[in-house]
C-alpha cells in the first residue's frame, strides 16, 4: 500500500482532479513493478522522467496498454510523423487511438495531401486536428473536401486494407 500511494504521489495527481479516481483504480488493480516498468517504457520511447508522468496524468489509460503497443505507435508519431515528444505529452490521447484504423491511415493521407498541394512537411496541428476528427467528419471534411478527393480516398482505402491484409498475415502465422 505505501508503495502505490507512493506512486500516486510520484505521477502528482491531486485528490480535486477528476482522474485521481482512475489513478488509484489502475495503480490499486496492477503491481507496481508492471506500473513502473510501463512508465520507464515511456522513457525508453523517448521521453524524460517528467514528461512520462506528465503524459500519465493527462492521460491514465496509457498505464493500461501494452508496452508493445507504446512502443509501435510512439515509433511511428516520432519517426514517421516526425512529431515532437511534446506534442505527444500534449495529445497523450494519440496513444489511445488505434493505430491501423485512425493514425497511419489519417497521416497518410494528410502526407499525401500536403504534397499535392506543395506545402512541404505536415504541420502537426493539422494532424492533431484531423485526428480528434470523427471519421464521418474526416472523410467529408478532409478527403471529400479536396479537389483530388479520388486519390486521397484511395490512399485512405488502401491504408486501411492494408492493415487488414497485415492482421490476416499475423494471425494465420500465429497458427
Amino acid at each position: 500500500m505505501p508503495e502505490q500511494l507512493d506512486l500516486i504521489r510520484k505521477i502528482g495527481i491531486h485528490k480535486e482532479s477528476k482522474m485521481y479516481k482512475y489513478v488509484v483504480n489502475i495503480v490499486v488493480n496492477n503491481r507496481i513493478e508492471v506500473l513502473e516498468a510501463k512508465i520507464e517504457n515511456l522513457q525508453l520511447c523517448g521521453l524524460s522522467p517528467e514528461q512520462a508522468l506528465e503524459l500519465v496524468r493527462v492521460d491514465p489509460s496509457v498505464l493500461n496498454k501494452s508496452e508493445e503497443n507504446i512502443k509501435k505507435k510512439m515509433d511511428f508519431i516520432l519517426n514517421q510523423m516526425e512529431l515532437s515528444v511534446d506534442f505527444v505529452v500534449k495529445h497523450a490521447c494519440m496513444l489511445s487511438m488505434s493505430f491501423e484504423k485512425v493514425i497511419r491511415p489519417r497521416f497518410l493521407v494528410v502526407q499525401t495531401m500536403t504534397a499535392m498541394n506543395g506545402a512541404g512537411e505536415v504541420k502537426p496541428t493539422r494532424i492533431g486536428t484531423v485526428l480528434k476528427m470523427t471519421e464521418a467528419k474526416f472523410v467529408a471534411q478532409i478527403i471529400q473536401g479536396h479537389p483530388e478527393s479520388a486519390v486521397l480516398w484511395t490512399v485512405y482505402k488502401n491504408a486501411i486494407a492494408n492493415v487488414s491484409e497485415i492482421s490476416k498475415i499475423k494471425s494465420f502465422v500465429s497458427i
